[in-house]
């Protein structure tokens, strides 16, 4: 699943790139370890980094290039269940010139799994205690897929703390799968959907972007960064499911395939100024970023075309506009603070046959940081933060094209755990006010242990909530799974890390390397009566 943190599911962290945002069908798995050079955990938001990160950012730095020529070539072979897949990479660094160095990294990689799973449902009647349905599905399927992962970072060194660096990847997935299941029905009023089943999909994407960034003074105090980047991600995929009774006669055929296309741009100016003895750092920036995206889908249902009402193309927009400021102040060498304020409008368009979108949100973020360096010349600190920060909703979210559930296929009725899936284009974004404090506590040969104590307090939540509805693409009513703004909610933590050399607290002890974690994670959701009404995914 997506990267999480503070026990809030993956939407709550945003994930950055060399400080720019993931860009579209882009992953970081997609990343080889080789290209990292290190990652920077912001557990509360910062007016520069973005304040779309209600449980913190996670920025992954990309390894820079060296003058001195160097090759890496590496290889591996896995096998599970005797199935094989096999990957290799390989790096290089050189120079370009006097003032010029590069790095390439290119990785190749051949995944063949077989996986096995078996699930058991049972639909209980809460008022009488009688089962009204007892179901278990066993499923074996068979995943072969082919990866190749190019990227490239040129850079050129213009004058003592300036440089130009231009950074291109290219993705390219191509990914077959084959599943045999078996449904056994125990209990019900009604036959089961189906005995046996064959599903086979084909999912293939490609992702090409550049990044680029300018770095110059304006004299020795003032500087000012420049990006740029843009790309294209295209995916086509094909389904088709196959139902067979106990007989072997084929009960049902859906086929679906969608080809999508994302275009994509950024651009942004950061200009930074420090004044009394480098005491003060104010910075101020701005964002521009657009997303287009273009999809056509078709679904037929034993030869039938299904949403025909919402037609095959979807065209969906996305417009993102910020400003910041922000001033780090060191009044006292045992003092530091910062102070950031962000402004961001996140509009988003989509055209469908039936179903035309509009939604705009607007959000302005304070921020407040503190630290007290209590124990010079000792490390040891206490932090302080109070923030405000948002998510806003996904473009998936806000389209109402709805997606169908193939166990209980239309123009039928389904159940309420069996619903299909649609958007909601009123969705407002989730804001949420923070507040995090933390005590860092530096051993004598470079140990740490830090307590970070945290809470949120989140309004609009967004959370999917099933109903029966009147819908355009049934006979019938269907239950039909929405996103909604649900309310408030409270998430609360605590967080101990601990690493050390054992005989930082033991002069005699064996030299013996301490990594410990605990975590300790409480939430609850006003609109979802208790108890266990958590928010999504929260450990």
């Amino acid at each position: 699943g997506p990267v999480q943190m503070r026990g809030m599911g993956g939407g709550f962290t945003q994930i950055l790139l060399n400080g720019e945002r993931i860009p579209p069908g882009f992953s970081i798995e997609q990343i080889t370890p080789e290209q990292v050079e290190r990652i920077e955990i912001l557990r509360a938001p910062t007016a520069e980094t973005g304040a779309r990160a209600i449980a913190g950012t996670i920025n992954i730095i990309l390894r820079e290039p060296l003058r001195a020529r160097h090759n890496d070539i590496r290889a591996g072979i896995t096998s599970e269940r005797r199935h094989f897949s096999e990957d290799a990479s390989w790096s290089r660094n050189d120079s370009l010139s006097d003032t010029g160095t590069y790095n390439m990294s290119l990785s190749v990689r051949h995944s063949d799994q077989l996986t096995d799973t078996l699930a058991r449902t049972l639909y209980t009647n809460t008022l009488s205690g009688a089962t009204d349905l007892d179901q278990r599905n066993f499923s074996q399927q068979l995943g072969i897929g082919n990866h190749l992962f190019f990227s490239s970072r040129l850079q050129w060194r213009l004058g003592p703390g300036e440089n130009f660096t231009l950074t291109p990847f290219i993705v390219s997935h191509r990914n077959h799968s084959a599943t045999e299941g078996r449904l056994d029905q125990f209990a019900g009023a009604q036959p089961a959907q189906y005995a046996t089943s064959r599903n086979r999909a084909d999912i293939n994407f490609d992702v090409m972007r550049f990044m680029s960034m300018l770095n110059k003074r304006i004299d020795q105090d003032t500087r000012y960064e420049l990006r740029a980047s843009g790309g294209q991600f295209s995916s086509d995929t094909f389904s088709a499911l196959n139902q067979f009774s106990s007989s072997g006669a084929r009960t049902l055929l859906q086929t679906t395939g969608t080809d999508a296309k994302d275009r994509s741009w950024n651009i942004a100016g950061k200009l930074s100024h420090s004044w009394g003895d480098a005491k003060h750092a104010l910075v101020g920036g701005w964002e521009l970023e657009g997303v287009k995206r273009t999809e056509n889908s078709l679904t037929l249902l034993n030869g039938v075309q299904q949403l025909a009402d919402f037609g095959e193309q979807l065209n969906v927009a996305t417009r993102r506009t910020a400003f910041y400021a922000q001033d780090e102040w060191d009044p006292r060498p045992e003092f530091g603070s910062y102070f950031g304020l962000r402004w961001e409008s996140i509009e988003t368009r989509s055209d469908t046959n039936n179903a035309n979108v509009r939604n705009t949100s607007r959000v302005l973020t304070p921020l407040a940081h503190g630290v007290w360096r209590f124990a010079a010349p000792s490390r040891d600190q206490l932090r302080l933060s109070l923030t405000q920060s948002y998510r806003a909703p996904t473009t998936q979210s806000l389209v109402s094209r709805p997606s169908l559930n193939t166990l209980f296929p239309v123009p039928g009725a389904n159940t309420s755990v069996t619903p299909d899936r649609a958007g909601n284009p009123l969705l407002k974004p989730e804001l949420a006010n923070g507040i995090d404090l933390a005590y860092e506590n530096y051993l004598k040969a470079g140990g740490i242990v830090s307590v970070n104590l945290f809470a949120r307090r989140i309004r609009d939540l967004i959370r999917n909530v099933t109903a029966l509805e009147t819908v355009s693409w049934a006979t019938s009513q269907r239950y039909v799974s929405r996103p909604q703004n649900l309310g408030n909610a409270t998430t609360r933590g605590i967080e101990f890390d601990a690493k050390f050399q054992l005989t930082e607290l033991i002069d005699s002890a064996a030299p013996v390397n301490v990594r410990a974690n605990l975590s300790l994670y409480n939430s609850s959701v006003d609109g979802v009566k208790g108890p266990n009404n958590r928010i999504d995914q929260q450990p």
